[in-house]
């Protein structure tokens, strides 16, 4: 049945997609999670946002490990480009959301330079640069591709997509 709960009088040809968390503690747990949507019949996942290569290549290493297969193939990888300091502080309170060193570092140079310098637009700059630097990361881990949330800001994700060759 459909939305509407109508019959829909045919088999439908969805591709179906979860989430995965790679940043989840303890990470052996949503490794079976998504084990388990792969039982159900998941043909893709798409991780939360991530701000790093480190969490993405550890989960799909420890999933190899633990499964003995592997799930690359499967997997898009979330990347949120910062574009102001209260968006940066606002995802910092998130649940799984894990902000590396580099990150908070570029994002606070950014910050502090702006201030200093009264120049608008420091922390975007930095926002897509990070996220260039992390696609490029991510290009050579094997997954099947990368998912820009712009969280509002196209302008920022279509300088990703052009710097990083997306």
């Amino acid at each position: 049945t459909n939305y509407e709960n109508k019959n829909l009088n045919a088999k439908t040809n969805f591709f179906i997609g979860a989430s995965l968390s790679p940043t989840s503690s303890p990470l052996d747990g949503e490794i079976y999670k998504v084990k388990r949507k792969l039982i159900a019949g998941v043909d893709f996942f798409q991780t939360q946002g991530v701000f790093s290569i480190d969490p993405i290549t550890n989960f799909l290493n420890l999933y190899e490990k633990m499964m003995g297969e592997k799930i690359s193939d499967k997997v898009l990888v979330g990347i949120v480009p910062i574009w102001s300091y209260g968006m940066f502080k606002y995802l910092l309170t998130l649940p799984g959301i894990v902000v590396g060193e580099k990150f908070l570092n570029e994002v606070n140079e950014a910050r502090k330079k702006q201030k200093e310098t009264g120049q608008k637009g420091l922390i975007e700059e930095a926002g897509v640069n990070l996220c260039v630097d992390l696609v490029d990361k991510i290009k050579g881990i094997g997954v099947k591709g990368v998912h820009i949330m712009p969280v509002g800001n196209l302008h920022a994700m279509k300088k990703i997509m052009d710097k990083s060759g997306l």
